[in-house]
């Protein structure tokens, strides 16, 4: 009988007639197993194949067709072929295998560097939650007391310094939301607030908490039934002057018109006169100093003029008090640099004039001023006095010739307008000298006599 080969779909069956089989198997094959026992050998798991072993240990017409394509590589010592139909095919079990352990080689490296003993160097610290850190209670919200105007917020719970801070806190609220409040209990332990209208709602309680070792609120209705006012007593002299502060730093000339609508556009408060003309003046008097003790420096102020500027002439006069303390009459500067140069380069003309100081304390302010060659106003000497008179001309005026000399030497001439005590002062210093008087003060005068004579 003539060998046959035998098809996947018919061999099976032909098997049950026992009709001889003949299959092709490679005689390098060095199984010892018959081809007709192979068929029913069962089938090997996948979990079993090693993925290292030789294809040889494969049993089966698949194993056959494999055999035949590819050959025996360590028998022969052959390269394999590979065809190209069998690109086509899927990889065999023992690539997927070997692909599958290389995965779980990997997984377990990783795993195995991740519980190293440089793990404890990482930044993150990955421990489970604690149960008494669950346990803790949330911590509770503190008062802002940088806030701006509009910002301001109050919370049950949330802590406060002192009881000052709270009442503070609570009147930033109360102006913030326009509402007008009264404190139904103030004590050194307890603090209530409550609307002003007996209608309303709003309360907020506040305590002194000795487990957390400051004020805390206890009670808190941010219920508000009333209807919003312009008009608010909680705006004082003392929080008007804590706002106007910062406007005055930046604009020293803050009028009180300004001020009235500010506070309206910005807050929606409607200030009183008398609020708003006092809180200006404390303002300033914080930007700028207060005005008594700046003139208690004068005399440090002198001296200091005399040691950076020697040959200078700084003249200072008090009147006595019976306390000790004495009076500020007159002050004189005159800078060594500034007679030098006049008497030296400019022109032999000195204009006299004095006008009033607009401040608390008032006075006047006398001057002599030159012109230099490029027709620049050049300051020589300047005096400040507490009233303009012939007393003080005449004293300005002496001190003055001292420092610039005789005006027969030098053809000093004169130029002003007609001050109080000037004119008669000047004869009786500068004996001879020229005297006119100014074109555009005469104008003025003029055209402020006439209108009050028509």
């Amino acid at each position: 009988m003539h060998g046959r080969y035998i098809t996947r779909s018919q061999g099976w069956r032909k098997q049950a007639r026992k009709e001889p089989v003949h299959l092709n198997v490679d005689s390098s094959s060095d199984s010892y197993e018959s081809a007709e026992d192979s068929l029913y050998k069962p089938h090997m798991p996948l979990d079993s194949v090693d993925s290292n072993s030789d294809n040889n240990d494969d049993v089966g017409p698949t194993s056959d067709r494999r055999k035949r394509k590819t050959g025996s590589d360590n028998d022969k010592g052959k390269k394999n072929v590979i065809n190209d139909e069998d690109t086509s095919r899927p990889p065999s079990v023992d690539a997927y295998d070997y692909e599958k352990e290389v995965d779980d080689d990997e997984k377990e490296e990783n795993l195995q560097l991740s519980f190293s003993d440089d793990s404890w160097k990482s930044d993150e610290l990955k421990t489970p939650p604690d149960s008494e850190d669950e346990a803790n209670p949330a911590v509770n919200p503190i008062f802002n007391d940088t806030a701006k105007f509009g910002h301001v917020r109050l919370e049950l719970g949330m802590e406060f310094t002192t009881r000052d801070a709270f009442k503070k806190g609570v009147r930033n609220y109360i102006l913030q939301e326009g509402r007008g409040v009264r404190y139904k209990k103030n004590d050194t332990t307890r603090c209530r607030v409550v609307c002003k209208n007996e209608d309303c709602p709003w309360i907020v309680f506040c305590s002194y908490s000795k487990p957390n070792g400051c004020w805390q609120i206890k009670t808190f209705n941010d219920d508000h039934t009333c209807e919003r006012t312009f008009k608010n007593r909680c705006a004082t002299r003392s929080w008007v002057t804590d706002v106007l502060v910062k406007k005055v730093r930046k604009l020293p000339t803050f009028r009180y018109c300004e001020v009235f609508n500010y506070f309206k556009a910005k807050t929606g408060i409607q200030l009183s006169t008398t609020t708003i003309t006092r809180a200006l003046g404390d303002a300033k008097k914080i930007v700028r100093g207060d005005k008594a003790v700046e003139y208690a420096k004068l005399g440090d102020y002198a001296e200091e003029l005399l040691r950076s500027n020697p040959g200078s002439t700084v003249k200072l006069r008090v009147s006595p008090m019976p306390n000790g303390e004495g009076v500020f009459e007159r002050f004189y500067v005159c800078l060594h640099g500034c007679k030098k140069d006049f008497v030296g380069c400019c022109r032999s003309l000195i204009g006299l004039d004095g006008d009033f100081l607009k401040t608390y304390y008032g006075g006047w302010l006398l001057c002599a001023m030159g012109q230099d060659a490029n027709n620049h106003m050049y300051p020589i000497a300047w005096a400040i006095v507490h009233v303009e008179n012939k007393d003080n001309w005449k004293w300005f005026l002496e001190l003055l010739h001292e420092d610039i000399g005789d005006q027969t030497k030098h053809g000093w001439c004169f130029i002003s307008d007609m001050q109080k005590g000037l004119i008669p002062a000047l004869r009786e210093v500068m004996l001879g000298a020229h005297h006119r008087f100014c074109a555009w003060h005469l104008w003025q005068n003029f055209r402020n006599n006439g209108r009050t004579h028509t």
